[in-house]
């Protein structure tokens, strides 16, 4: 498909000029070179442009529909989350063609969130989560002398709320928009969740629903996540969850990838240590965003195997750079720096 296709130039620099892959040589050698080389650029450009947007208004289109259907196909009726999730193969599929457009993700969020959760949520008091941070806080002043939630993991919140998304306008600095919200999703669970508490790594999902959702809908996406789409234990202090997880990829691997399961076994290569964080942080700060804002969109409709549908892919698409070295070390950096091949996002769908 044309549309799924950016051009470019495949260029050999040689002697300091450079030839496209006919061996023309594309360098400027004078301004009117120069002048017309520009010109060839700058119409790929616009042809990449106006192929993206057409793509982009496509996808929008279809996901007009499916919401119009979700609301029962009124002009002004309520989309709900009940209506989304029964259009679950419509739906399922245009998230792994096509992907959520930005305009959608806080409304398709909110209401995959909602049919995980919504039964359950519709239980407690609308106050639920003000009254969690009401427990958070320290109010000598009422005769309440200590807060629910000990020292001890508040300080590890506070450490870890600047290393969350550092590159992140919204989670940049101390005085970032989002840094106060953070925390108070952060606490509020410590103390609706006694259990787990506080677990590194629950900053950053959260963190990244508080990007898109409301602060009180990012800590239920939090909710979500921990209680009911990962499976159990997957934040609890011994990690035996994504440590099971982990077992099943490696089986996996060795089925579908057997050559890179050989590779990785000849060189005693433990490809869990690496793919451990993909797992726990359900990718982020692992990947380019926007791959794992991709795989969100779809882990909140499917769940947990949806991470090792991506996990493979990204391992088979980075098969062979990783046989081009021997070392843990080597293939640990190049994993985290993410081959250009998967900034693509078309390329892991297939």
């Amino acid at each position: 498909d044309v549309l799924h296709h950016t051009p470019d130039i495949r260029t050999l620099c040689r002697n300091g000029r450079s030839y496209d892959e006919c061996g023309f040589c594309i360098s400027a050698t004078d301004e009117d070179t120069l002048q017309r080389c520009a010109t060839f650029l700058s119409r790929q450009a616009q042809t990449t442009i106006r192929e993206e947007h057409l793509e982009e208004k496509q996808t929008e289109t279809a996901w007009e529909a499916i919401l119009a259907g979700a609301a029962g196909g009124g002009r002004d009726a309520t989309v709900t989350s009940f209506g989304l999730v029964q259009q679950r193969p419509e739906l399922k599929q245009l998230i792994r063609e096509r992907g959520l457009p930005l305009r959608y993700r806080t409304k398709v969020w909110t209401m995959l969130i909602d049919s995980h959760i919504g039964s359950v949520r519709r239980q407690l008091p609308n106050t639920y989560y003000e009254d969690l941070l009401a427990r958070c806080i320290i109010r000598p002043m009422e005769g309440s002398q200590c807060s629910e939630v000990d020292d001890k993991t508040k300080k590890q919140i506070e450490l870890d709320l600047l290393r969350t998304l550092p590159n992140n306008r919204y989670y940049e600095n101390e005085f970032a928009d989002n840094i106060m919200k953070l925390r108070r999703v952060l606490l509020a669970f410590a103390v609706h969740n006694k259990e787990i508490s506080y677990c590194q790594g629950l900053n950053r999902l959260a963190a990244v629903a508080l990007l898109f959702l409301p602060e009180r809908e990012a800590f239920w996406c939090l909710v979500c996540i921990v209680e009911h789409l990962m499976p159990e234990q997957y934040f609890t202090p011994k990690l035996l969850g994504p440590q099971i997880d982990q077992r099943v990829l490696l089986v996996l691997i060795a089925e579908k990838l057997p050559q890179l399961h050989a590779h990785l076994n000849r060189n005693r290569i433990d490809i869990s240590m690496i793919t451990f964080n993909w797992f726990l942080c359900l990718f982020v700060e692992e990947v380019p965003h926007a791959i794992y804002l991709r795989v969100w969109d779809s882990f909140l409709l499917e769940g947990i195997k949806v991470m090792f549908r991506y996990a493979l892919a990204m391992l088979k698409l980075c098969e062979e750079g990783i046989h081009a070295r021997t070392e843990f070390m080597e293939i640990s950096n190049y994993l985290r720096s993410i081959p250009p091949s998967l900034a693509d996002v078309k390329k892991l769908r297939h």
